[in-house]
């Protein structure tokens, strides 16, 4: 499938009702033909589809209520498309039919993360420090672009299992972040983003996942080392089959949250070592540092890329 340069498309409304869903064989756009629907989220529902030359994709069709979320998501595939280790995207636009949605198309993985762990176990060390070096480094790249993915977790990894390639998905939680706040930081700045594309920065919508999430995220205050905290509880997921800091739940409710929070605060998550013996020690120590319940006590993302390539290296 070839690549195209992507422009963020623009309605002039937002929809006042969730739109229908699309039935199986809805043509888009340009011979883009829906099959089943494969995820249905908070503000996208995600098909299986096939373009006009009979190739497999994943198309997101968006709610249209939220207009800023979907202007955030689209400009980050437009900005960062292309990236190693994030989601390639092929193509959006709006679609040809009676009530129009912008949408993206995607390429089509075989699996994720999560599912490889639900159905084979743990996964071995190679395979995990192979792909997750991948995913860092991507990681890296949002943050020069001050943006932060909000939303790490095994299930938004793309997984190819025979060439081991991994790649982050899913744009929907992506927030920007102010240029003194990523400056801090360390990292370059070098992507060049047109800010207009983004959607106007609204912490109160933030959405997260229990399990995964940083305390600063559930309180609202995402900062630049969010995701290290995600990706850490991910690493520790995939090696272990357990979260650091109990189950994963999409739910915000005042009880599951409060639960929750008192686990983070403690900040004392059982060690990938008591766990799981033949693990690098190493990665196990930088990943108890990335799940620290204070955002200034976590490595930097560069930190992380580097002492993950070390041990990948090792392996």
């Amino acid at each position: 499938m070839t690549q195209q340069e992507l422009i963020v498309p623009h309605l002039d409304t937002s929809l006042p009702e969730p739109p229908a869903k699309l039935e199986q064989g809805t043509i888009i756009l340009d011979g883009l033909e829906l099959d089943e629907v494969m995820h249905i989220g908070s503000n996208a529902v995600v098909y299986r589809a096939e373009n006009a030359h009979g190739e497999g994709v994943a198309v997101k069709i968006f709610d249209e209520r939220k207009p800023g979320g979907v202007d955030t998501e689209l400009a980050t595939h437009a900005t960062l498309n292309g990236t190693p280790g994030l989601v390639r995207a092929l193509s959006m636009g709006i679609t040809d039919t009676e009530v129009p949605q912008r949408f993206v198309a995607m390429e089509l993985a075989p699996t994720n993360a999560e599912k490889l762990v639900l159905e084979n176990g743990v996964m071995p060390e190679d395979v995990l420090l192979s792909g997750i070096s991948q995913v860092a480094p991507a990681l890296r790249e949002m943050l020069s672009a001050r943006l932060a993915h909000m939303d790490v977790k095994p299930r938004n990894i793309l997984v190819y299992p025979e060439t081991n390639v991994w790649r982050l998905t899913d744009y929907g939680s992506v927030k920007y972040l102010g240029r003194q706040t990523v400056a801090k930081t360390g990292v370059d700045e070098t992507t060049d983003i047109d800010h207009d594309d983004f959607g106007t920065l609204d912490f109160g919508d933030i959405s997260a996942t229990l399990g995964y999430a940083p305390p600063e995220v559930i309180e609202a205050r995402p900062t630049p080392t969010s995701d290290v905290f995600e990706l850490g509880a991910t690493i520790q997921y995939l090696a272990t089959k357990e979260l650091p800091f109990g189950k994963t739940t999409k739910s915000l409710s005042i009880a599951d949250v409060l639960e929750y929070m008192q686990t983070l605060l403690k900040g004392d998550p059982q060690p990938i070592s008591h766990l799981r013996e033949d693990f690098p020690e190493e990665v196990g120590r930088i990943v108890r540092q990335m799940l620290s319940p204070t955002p200034e006590d976590r490595p930097s993302i560069t930190d992380v890329v580097e002492a993950l390539d070390v041990a990948a290296h090792k392996v």
